[in-house]
């Protein structure tokens, strides 16, 4: 199922806005075809449980019934997905061998002549192939519809046994019984596949959030920018890729970069990601006044000694001999408040430049706090 998921975020369509992308997602021809193997296996699986109904007519002194018509083999044969338009694909299979048996019966009469038979029957179309289009579309939320259109059959020889009987008789009606399984078979096909991308995919679809939580307080919205564009190479889907605050969703002020191009195909997919995500993302945590971090003795674990005033080995007591003067054993709190913005830079390596102030108190031994300074600091900090 999540290559279903995978396909069924390709399906957004006409766009909110002409911005850049936050996200970018390609899709290559390796992994369409890979959604295709899929699409391929479930239209064999729905095809081979296919229902016909009986077919019943009368021709030229004959009645007859054609009876418990079931699929007895449907093998696929080349299928594939490629583009037809910018916004649209194009479904098709070709070389489709289908054989269908079942029961028939006829009684003829004509002047004092009666003839009344019954026994089985089988069909082979041979070389039959379809081609439906897939349209993209949008329910102007963010959430994506699909439509299908332009379903069409061909067929190659149709062979056909009626086994025992009078062939004479035969003759008379069975053209006409198997245009009518055929025109049946067409129909189902193309309900089957209209099923297949529009009800199965949109039910996928409308169970797929566009905004995900991060923590208590904000959540990041990927709904699509722009319709996927298909071209030779990929299918390319844009994705807003902003953080926002979950009671206000004020956008940041800023807008992503243009992404640079990616001519690589050996893989199923690429995804990119820009510095816009994580700065969207400080942007509201600085806007809301999350960037503040207490670091004192009872929240850095084992290295809590370095806090301390009067230490035998490394402490901020050594560093600063004038704090373990005034303040014998007592441990020193630094109070971080960012005071910028951090832009986060994405390149060879991931740096984060941050700028803020940092008190400096001192917890003494009645547990008061003495303020002693403060630093500005401004400084990248390196991740990978």
């Amino acid at each position: 199922m999540w290559l279903l998921l995978i396909f069924s975020l390709l399906i957004f369509s006409k766009g909110l806005s002409a911005r850049n992308p936050g996200i970018r997602l390609q899709i290559t021809q390796k992994g369409i075809h890979i959604v295709n193997t899929v699409a391929a296996d479930l239209l064999t699986k729905n095809v081979k449980t296919m229902k016909i109904t009986k077919q019943t007519g009368h021709d030229i002194n004959v009645n007859y019934d054609l009876t418990d018509i079931k699929i007895e083999k449907f093998q696929l044969g080349k299928s594939s997905f490629t583009r037809y338009t910018d916004t649209s694909l194009r479904w098709t299979a070709e070389n489709i061998d289908l054989d269908i048996g079942g029961q028939y019966k006829y009684e003829y009469s004509r002047f004092f002549v009666k003839y009344s038979d019954k026994g089985s029957f089988t069909v082979n179309f041979s070389a039959m192939s379809f081609k439906i289009i897939i349209q993209l579309g949008t329910d102007g939320s963010g959430r994506s519809t699909v439509r299908t259109f332009q379903c069409v059959h061909t067929y190659g020889p149709i062979k056909y046994v009626f086994h025992g009987g009078q062939d004479w008789i035969f003759k008379l009606f069975a053209e006409k019984a198997i245009q009518g399984i055929r025109n049946q078979i067409q129909n189902n096909i193309c309900g089957i596949l209209k099923d297949l991308v529009e009800k199965n995919g949109q039910r996928v679809l409308s169970n797929v959030k566009v905004k995900i939580p991060v923590g208590n307080s904000m959540m990041v919205d990927y709904r699509l920018l722009s319709v996927p564009s298909m071209s030779t190479n990929y299918l390319e889907v844009h994705l807003r890729g902003t953080v926002l605050w979950r009671n206000s969703q004020t956008e940041a002020s800023f807008s992503p970069a243009t992404f640079p191009s990616n001519y690589d195909t050996t893989k199923m997919a690429y995804i990119a990601i820009s510095n816009y995500v994580f700065n969207t993302m400080l942007y509201q945590a600085y806007r809301h006044n999350m960037l503040v971090f207490n670091i004192t003795s009872r929240n850095i674990g084992y290295k809590k000694s370095m806090l301390n005033t009067t230490c035998k080995d490394n402490c901020i007591g050594k560093l600063i001999p004038q704090i373990a003067k005034s303040f014998p054993n007592c441990s020193v709190e630094l109070h971080m408040t960012s005071t910028k913005q951090p832009v986060t830079n994405i390149g060879s390596i991931v740096s984060v430049t941050a700028e803020g102030n940092i008190s400096v108190y001192v917890r003494e031994l009645n547990n008061s706090l003495h303020y002693l300074f403060r630093v500005l600091a401004v400084s990248p900090i390196y991740t990978m």
